[in-house]
């Protein structure tokens, strides 16, 4: 079991004081002879002979005598001379072997203490998974084969476990071990080492010259390599961002002369085994690893630097590495999501915070008319989340073969193409955006499961008691049936109540959208109410619904995606009625949108 160092300071005292009293009965029972037994030995000398190997093993790694000449100095002569009898050397253990045990011993306590620790979940860890810093004190615990509880922040809407925990600089890393706090992640990485000596192996060396230069390393890392990185992905202009990307280089060469130094030939600046340095570079692998892929430009070159090249390979091989590391499309969808939110006007800290720029091979496949409320949600998720793509407007009455192969089972639109692969349906669509780009903008479902599943509830309300009753009023306009038409439009007014009552519900009462202070998932799904039915709307039945519709079109990032009352009016009136007469729907007149 762990002790204190006041622990063992009183226990080491006890064992003084037993070795004094066990003097004096040797000066009794041995009446001036060499053994407690006399002139020979006897049951006594026997009894304590039997632990004169783990004295001496206790002498030689503490570094403290047991039997000292000034405390005791008859059994410190006794020691030795029972230990050169022909019995005794036949029986003891060497001193070298039992110090070999000893030691595998004091291992095998240490790695239970540290399991207890981790069964009782003593470790948490409050990060952002994108932040280098936040990857090396994982890489440190994995390292360490420690348990953890990992707790994710949003740096945009910081938690007050992490105000109170960082209270200076309010920000990750931030471990927290047995209730108390350390934070900056080259802290934590030496609290780790420190705090947990016999778990894993060191990250630190134990010579101090190699430590110095072990930190020296870390610390230029942090100051020039991770710097001149940033500055090459904020460069502007093209001779800017040349001249960044040489001084990265230069910097990556100058670190190659540290790997040398420190590996010693071996193959991690730790030697045999990653160390602090490999931890404090391999925060920022996957980072540069995104920037290789996607500038097309070898940063860690086998030519230039073989060194740190065979690093990375060694260094993203350990099961620490995969376990801490995020993929590499992850950092890159992660990177563009920060910055085009940067570029939609959003707040600092959804501003990129990466090294390079990153491209997302993403496509809206959507419709011509650009009055379809299913593609609208998908363009007003995207431009929520602040993510920039390419849009394909597709003539639905001749379809291409992108539609065709992309959604083979409903041949619609909106699809949305995502490295390659499609994702179908509407709302399907919106989860998905919301699900790949955590980091991007803000997030468009609650994070309360209940209120989640709420806002899933009235969405598909939504798509299947007021939207398709809209399109069956529109239709009876070519009809003759009115007392038909009549009855669809209370069905639409009937269900926009019950939406009414949802708003108050969903927005918390007091809240200017569905998704709370923001849009979110539920305020995208109803699209078609901002859009399509602002002729159903009644200030009087739902004033909720009316003011809601009324900001949803005035928001700076979805407001322009609502098509106005004239588009949707002109696209009915153009394109479905004369559908719906060439399909045998009958006569009617051509009708005025803004008083059906």
């Amino acid at each position: 079991m762990s002790k204190t160092q006041e622990e063992k300071a009183a226990a080491m005292e006890e064992t003084f004081a037993a070795v004094v009293n066990l003097e004096k009965a040797f000066e009794e029972c041995s009446k001036g002879k060499p053994f407690f037994g006399g002139d020979a030995v006897g049951f006594l000398d026997v009894v304590l002979g039997a632990f004169v190997g783990m004295v001496r093993v206790g002498e030689a790694m503490y570094g403290k005598r047991l039997f000292d000449a000034s405390r005791s100095p008859l059994l410190d002569v006794w020691l030795d001379r029972f230990a050169a009898q022909d019995a005794a050397k036949a029986v003891l253990p060497d001193t070298g072997s039992l110090i070999e045990f000893a030691k595998m011993k004091h291992v095998e306590w240490g790695v239970a203490t540290a399991t207890a620790r981790r069964d009782n979940h003593d470790l948490k860890l409050l990060g952002t998974w994108p932040s280098p810093f936040v990857i090396r004190v994982r890489l440190a615990l994995s390292l360490k084969g420690l348990s953890y509880e990992y707790i994710e922040q949003d740096i945009s809407n910081k938690s007050d476990l992490l105000l109170v925990s960082n209270p200076i600089h309010k920000k990750v890393p931030v471990l927290i071990h047995a209730g108390k706090p350390i934070c900056e992640s080259q802290i934590i990485v030496h609290y780790i080492d420190e705090a947990f000596p016999v778990a894993g192996a060191a990250l630190l060396p134990s010579d101090p010259f190699d430590r110095a230069a072990a930190r020296f390393w870390v610390a230029y890392i942090d100051d020039i390599l991770a710097t001149k990185f940033r500055a090459m992905g904020e460069a502007k202009e093209e001779k800017e961002k040349g001249e960044a990307a040489a001084e990265v280089f230069a910097a990556i060469e100058k670190l190659e002369e540290g790997m040398k130094a420190c590996s010693k030939g071996k193959a991690f600046f730790g030697g045999d085994g990653a160390g602090c340095v490999d931890v404090a570079l391999g925060g920022f692998l996957g980072w540069i690893k995104a920037a290789e892929v996607l500038a097309g430009v070898t940063f860690l070159d086998g030519a230039r630097t073989p060194l740190l090249a065979a690093w990375a390979d060694r260094f993203s091989a350990l099961d620490a590495a995969k376990e801490a590391i995020p993929t590499v499309e992850k950092f890159c969808e992660f990177h563009l999501a920060r910055q085009a939110a940067a570029a939609a006007g959003f707040p600092p800290e959804h501003s990129p915070n990466a090294f390079s720029s990153c491209a997302i091979a993403a496509s809206l496949l959507g419709a011509v008319s650009g009055v379809s409320p299913y593609v609208i949600r998908a363009q007003m998720a995207l431009a929520v989340k602040g993510l920039a793509h390419d849009y394909f407007p597709e003539d639905l009455t001749q379809k291409s073969q992108l539609p065709l192969d992309s959604n083979p089972v409903h041949k619609s639109v909106p699809v949305l193409i995502h490295n390659g692969k499609p994702v179908c349906d509407s709302l399907v669509i919106v989860e998905y955006i919301h699900d790949a780009f955590p980091g991007a903008g803000i997030p468009l479902l609650p994070s309360d499961p209940y209120d989640r599943a709420v806002a899933r509830f009235w969405a598909a309300f939504i798509d299947a008691k007021v939207f398709p009753p809209c399109l069956v009023i529109l239709e009876e306009g070519v009809k003759t049936d009115q007392e038909g038409k009549a009855a669809k439009v209370e069905e639409t007014l009937a269900a926009l109540q019950l939406m009414e009552g949802a708003f108050g519900h969903c927005s918390k009462g007091n809240k200017p959208f569905f998704g709370g202070d923001a849009v979110g998932y539920l305020d995208v799904g109803v699209t078609d109410i901002a859009g399509v039915t602002p002729p159903l709307l009644d200030a009087a039945r739902t004033p909720e619904l009316v003011a809601s519709a009324a900001r949803f079109r005035a928001d700076k990032t979805v407001g322009s995606l609502v098509p106005g009352v004239d588009k949707v009016e002109k696209y009915v009136n153009t394109v479905l009625y004369p559908k719906w007469k060439a399909a045998g729907a009958a006569k009617s007149l051509r009708i005025n949108y803004h008083t059906t």
